[in-house]
């Protein structure tokens, strides 16, 4: 705003102290003056009265030989009118050459300060970029930062409020059938059922289920995979759902007692592993989430239903995993 000030303030004082136009002096004006009537003359040339001029017959014979030229025919005789003494056209134009050259420093001066107004507006310019630059960095850090504020504040609240699915426990109970005519019951079959669990706070998404199980000898293999396709007693892609804070029965299937169990029991040189997945979606994204569990059955006689032990299940040291650790573990 000063700078436009300076500016307008210079542009007002050179035009207002520079001239227009140097005045010029008046043309020297040629003034025609007309020769007065003169009376009649002899021929010497000097006036004579009228009564002289009638006496002198000679003279008139004189006069009266000569043209005489009417006065509106005669030429009137030009000169030049000299100017008064007051008005000296020499001082005049000195006058204004000395105004001319004043004129011409004070545009110069103005000159040479616009330069420097120049010089000083390009040097407060790159000033001005200088520091936009500066704060347009700033700006664009500022801006990162709100947005990886922000990407935290969605990734906190996915974290904590998504669905999130894990096997709660698995439920082992014998089907009792009743043999002979006292009624006694016998175990026919025991059923073995996987409680899956959401400890979110938002539903599941698009969730599918899949669980299998196998009798090793001792452990199982390390070459083992835990795949499901084509395998005997899989259970695979059960599509559920389950809601916050949730629980659900899902992939419960039955071994026959006397043909598996029971040597199991008795011998405990065979382990029976169960495992299952669950893929599913919550609703923040389209990220696919992974929970896999792998459990190994004992008997370790705690727990008695009728005549018949119940069976006791810890996790195995592998296939146990959420998300990111079961792309590591395939």
């Amino acid at each position: 705003m000063l700078i436009k000030r300076f500016i307008g303030v210079s542009l007002f004082l050179l035009f207002y102290m520079c001239p227009i136009g140097a005045q010029s002096p008046p043309a020297q004006q040629n003034v025609i003056k007309p020769i007065p009537k003169q009376d009649r003359t002899t021929t010497s040339g000097t006036p004579t009265k009228t009564g002289q001029h009638e006496k002198n017959p000679a003279n008139h014979q004189g006069t009266a030989n000569k043209p005489t030229i009417p006065a509106e025919e005669q030429k009137p005789r030009v000169e030049n009118d000299t100017p008064k003494s007051h008005y000296d056209y020499e001082a005049e134009n000195l006058k204004i050459q000395r105004q001319l050259s004043k004129s011409t420093k004070t545009i110069a001066y103005f000159t040479i300060a616009l330069v420097f107004v120049g010089v000083f507006e390009v040097i407060v310019f790159l000033i001005q970029v200088f520091l936009l630059r500066g704060t347009l960095k700033a700006t664009k850090v500022a801006a990162d930062a709100a947005k990886e504020s922000a990407q935290v504040a969605r990734d906190t609240l996915t974290s904590t409020r998504r669905a999130f699915v894990s096997l709660k426990h698995i439920t082992a109970e014998p089907v009792m059938i009743s043999r002979g005519l006292e009624g006694d019951q016998e175990a026919q079959h025991w059923m073995f059922s996987p409680c899956w669990v959401n400890m979110g706070d938002t539903p599941t998404k698009k969730l599918t289920i899949s669980i299998n199980h196998k009798v090793f000898d001792n452990e199982i293999p390390p070459e083992f995979d835990f795949h499901y396709d084509n395998r005997p007693n899989a259970i695979t892609n059960i599509p559920m759902a389950i809601g916050p804070k949730g629980e659900v029965i899902c992939g419960a299937f039955g071994l026959h007692y006397i043909r598996i169990i029971k040597p199991l029991q008795d011998l405990q040189t065979r382990n029976l592993y169960i495992w299952g997945e669950a893929i599913y979606n919550d609703i923040f994204s389209d990220e696919i989430h992974c929970t896999r569990f792998c459990v190994k059955m004992l008997f370790l006689g705690q727990q008695i239903v009728g005549k018949h032990n119940v069976p006791t299940f810890i996790h195995y040291d592998r296939y146990n995993c959420f998300d990111e650790d079961c792309d590591e573990q395939s």
